[in-house]
């Protein structure tokens, strides 16, 4: 990574704290994160001549008022001010399981279903308002803004669904994330579509649109080296964004290690350029 990914700010799931990201980078970055609370913890680093930076963790996407074991993942929320404009990083581990609202039915009824009653998904729920009040009060004082990481939610999936399609039930549960986060109030957000680069870029944009089948999905994961290739990750942006590309990067043969060595994620990561 340091040599490879030519990056001004990596956001980071699932890792131990703060000096593990410093012994990974070196020393030409500022990095942040937070201690306790579980394990799995976020981070996001960022090139030291940006500046010093404003971070700290959103502990309302954590659902804190709940017993411990149905505690969940803060945000983690950096600010930087360069060249005159504010720009702010959110980086989120939200609940797994309740992944797409195209899922089969037949075999888990409630699966994916965000306004049902599977447990994952009434987890998943809860941090929809957390989310959404992190996301507008921040939308009014920056000039960009970039919310990013495993949202183990494919949010893709959902941008397909019908205009007319309502965003909420009767009773005010979301159906649809990331309509919900995409109310244009107050401003518009922008969903970066993570293209897959060589061989793996149509069945990549298939999945985008319809859950793969078994196989395509078997050979999407052993191309690009990573057991969730897709659908789970991703970048959205709003405010003074003039163009953005994101693409997964695979890891190809490194991905398939073995008890012996320490195994990479099991998530591609993602690669964004992002102009302002």
């Amino acid at each position: 990574m340091r040599e490879r990914v030519d990056a001004d700010v990596i956001a980071f799931q699932e890792v131990s704290g703060a000096q593990a990201v410093r012994e990974l980078l070196g020393p030409d970055w500022r990095v942040c994160s937070y201690e306790g609370h579980k394990v799995q913890r976020l981070a996001i680093a960022w090139k030291a001549g940006l500046g010093e930076g404003v971070c700290e963790p959103y502990w309302p996407l954590a659902l804190p008022e709940r017993v411990l074991r149905d505690q969940l993942r803060p945000g983690l929320a950096l600010s930087l001010k360069a060249t005159g404009k504010i720009f702010k990083v959110l980086t989120v581990h939200l609940k797994s399981s309740c992944v797409t609202p195209l899922d089969d039915q037949s075999r888990s009824p409630g699966r994916g279903q965000l306004d049902g009653e599977e447990p994952n998904c009434r987890l998943l729920q809860a941090q929809v308002g957390p989310l959404e009040t992190w996301l507008d009060g921040h939308l009014r004082d920056s000039d960009a803004l970039l919310m990013l990481g495993d949202f183990n939610r494919n949010l893709a999936h959902e941008a397909a669904e019908a205009a007319d399609a309502p965003v909420r039930l009767a009773e005010g549960r979301t159906r649809n994330l990331w309509r919900e986060l995409n109310d244009a109030d107050p401003k518009p957000l922008t969903l970066l579509s993570s293209r897959c680069e060589g061989g793996s870029e149509a069945l990549c944009s298939l999945g985008h649109r319809q859950p793969l089948g078994r196989q395509d999905y078997g050979r999407l994961r052993g191309e690009l080296g990573c057991r969730n290739p897709i659908g789970l990750d991703h970048v959205l942006g709003a405010g003074a964004i003039r163009e953005a590309d994101a693409r997964k990067v695979a890891l190809g043969a490194d991905g398939e290690t073995t008890a012996e060595r320490l195994a990479l994620s099991d998530h591609c990561p993602v690669l964004a350029t992002v102009g302002f």
